[in-house]
């Protein structure tokens, strides 16, 4: 606060490994500043403005700022990896977008590609199997009284 009062009394935390809960708790002189309504310099006046803020909801840009929640940042010196990978200044986000979307684009295609080859080649191992264990139980593969060898060149032939 602008008196040199503190604007949090406590806080807790809540945290997991999935969610960010913090629980603060704000000075009569904390919610007096943050709240909706104005409060003045006068302890009166603010005593007022603290019962009236537990009614009130207090204002969320001006916690996010007291508490620093939020940065500003500067657009006019950006720098980045180009996609022929060269250092590039880059004087609007858009260009930057419009620098790797297309790179993206083809990294999605050829991951989905991957996944698409190695669900091909699992379903047609799957699918061998299931044709094994089936001529095994119909009789149409005997597989009594032959080497390892013998049965594969066998399968081979199918």
């Amino acid at each position: 606060c602008s008196d040199g009062s503190a604007l949090v009394q406590n806080y807790s935390e809540y945290n997991s490994e999935r969610e960010v809960n913090f629980e603060v708790t704000f000075s009569r002189a904390g919610v007096a500043a943050l709240s909706t309504s104005k409060a003045s310099n006068t302890k009166k006046k603010a005593a007022k403005a603290v019962n009236k803020a537990s009614k009130a909801q207090l204002d969320l840009d001006k916690v996010a700022a007291a508490l620093k929640l939020s940065t500003s940042i500067n657009l006019s010196n950006m720098y980045a990896f180009g996609p022929d990978g060269m250092i590039k200044q880059y004087t609007d986000v858009r260009q930057i977008v419009s620098d790797f979307v297309p790179i993206r684009r083809e990294l999605y295609v050829k991951r989905k590609q991957h996944q698409q080859d190695v669900l091909s080649d699992k379903l047609m191992r799957a699918r061998n199997r299931a044709r094994f264990v089936g001529m095994v139980a119909d009789g149409e593969l005997k597989m009594k009284d032959k080497s390892r060898g013998m049965l594969e060149a066998e399968l081979q032939g199918l």
